[in-house]
This record gives C-alpha cells, structure tokens and sequence, in this order.
C-alpha cells in the first residue's frame, strides 16, 4: 500500500472515544432536521461523481473540506496539509476548551464565515452520535469502505461501557500476543503491514485506538493466521464481531429497501 493511502488509513476514526465510556447526549447539538439544513447532500457528477451520497444515512454527511480542515486541525496538531483527516465519528464535543474555541473561531473568519454561520458550526461539533466526512472524499472510489470504518466505530462506542472494557482488554491482548510464542507475536506486529502499511506508525495507531483492532478485521485488514488466533482464543468477543458485521450489513440492507 503506497504513502498516501496508508495516512487516509490512518486518519479514520480520528475523533472516535479510546476510553471505553459511553458516548452522552450533547447540550447544544443539533437535530438530524437542523443538519440537513446546514448539510445539504451535494448533487451532480461534479461533486458526487459516483453518487455515494445515496449510501449516506439519518447522522450520516459530508462537509466543506476548509470547514472540517479548520476542526481537525484544531482538535488535533498532528493534522496538517500533507496529513489531512477525511472523516470520523463524533462520540463526543472536542471544541471543549476557551482555546479551542478562540482558535476554531479567528480561523472560521479566516475563510470568510460569518457570526452566525461560526455558530452553527460549532453546535455542529456540538453534536454527538453523528458521522462526518470531507467532502472532497466523495471523488475516492474507497468511500464506501471509509463510512463502514467509521460505522464500526459507532457501533462499538455505544455498546454497553462493560462489553467496551472487555473488547478493549481483548485487543490489547492481541496486539501484545506475549504468550502465545514468536510467530503469532511477528504475525500480529509485522505481517498486517503486507495489507496496511508499514512498520510502527501502523502499530502505534492501532495501539493508540484499541476499536482499531477490530475496524481493520471487519474489513479483512488482518491475515488470516491472526484472525485464526484471535478466533479460537476468544470465541465470545470474536462472536460479538460477527453479531457487528450482520449489524452492518442490515444497516445497508435498510437504506436499500427505502
């Protein structure tokens, strides 16, 4: 996988809760009826040349690449030009300090938006339990694998904060595999970069996002020898894998039968 398909990697899940506590209701966020005013679905082959916004569902929508370029950034130094976020579900209000806010503010005047337009923009980020993407990421072919990336995340987030714990402590296992001898340890730390990318960075992001572990093996990211492994030591988070994909896959059957 070359450079640049291995950050967009990367950059999924970008906001997406690493706690294991449940997502909570936001005070000032806005209603699906709200966002759909402010988040128009786009139309024609210009900016929708493959017409993913029709897989796009209730809490689900894209947004101005300078207006999500400004969030990123300011959420996260490690977003920049060369390393832009694409997308991310929004677990919680991260725009929750003065600094933050000042900085989101003076940059949203940057591009020219208004009092009233930066304001509605922040009950935006306000808003929790909602899926967001660039809008340039329509124009990529792997769109549809990124809002399942981040469809996983979603569903993981608001499962119960007990059943989180024990995934958690599941995918640390795995990415540590201290017990389970040399070869299972070098599969899980060196082989998943044959279909992700290379070396540490991989690790690190995965390490540093336990729900990584398991949006990489639902979009068949692992080799098979961890997913092997992963299944015959524990059957019951692998089970509860299995119970998210067939969540997944009615998600999709659901916006097709509308």
């Amino acid at each position: 996988m070359d450079r640049r398909k291995f950050l967009e990697m990367l950059t999924l899940g970008m906001f997406t809760v690493v706690t294991g506590e449940a997502c909570t209701s936001s005070l000032r966020g806005m209603s699906y009826e709200e966002l759909d005013n402010l988040l128009p679905r786009p139309e024609g082959r210009d900016e929708d040349p493959h017409e993913y916004t029709k897989l796009l569902q209730e809490g689900e929508y894209v947004i101005p690449d300078e207006v999500f370029d400004i969030y990123s950034q300011t959420i996260d130094p490690r977003i920049n030009e060369y390393n832009p976020a694409l997308g991310g579900y929004i677990d919680k209000n991260r725009l929750n300090s003065p600094e933050k806010r000042k900085t989101f503010q003076q940059r949203m005047r940057g591009i020219g938006k208004t009092e009233e337009e930066i304001e509605k923009y922040f009950r935006l980020f306000e808003t929790t339990n909602i899926i967001l993407f660039r809008k340039k990421v329509l124009q990529s072919e792997r769109f549809p694998e990124l809002l399942d990336h981040e469809r996983v995340h979603q569903i993981i987030t608001n499962l119960p904060v007990e059943v989180q714990r024990q995934m958690r402590d599941v995918a640390n296992k795995m990415l540590e595999m201290r017990e389970n001898g040399a070869e299972d340890r070098e599969v899980l730390r060196e082989k998943g970069r044959d279909k992700i990318g290379r070396g540490g960075l991989f690790r690190a992001s995965v390490e540093s996002n336990w729900q990584e572990f398991y949006t990489y093996l639902l979009q068949g990211k692992w080799s098979e020898i961890t997913v092997n492994v992963f299944r015959d030591n524990f059957p019951q988070e692998y089970a509860r894998v299995q119970e998210i994909q067939n969540e997944l896959i009615d998600k999709k059957q659901q916006k097709n039968s509308k």
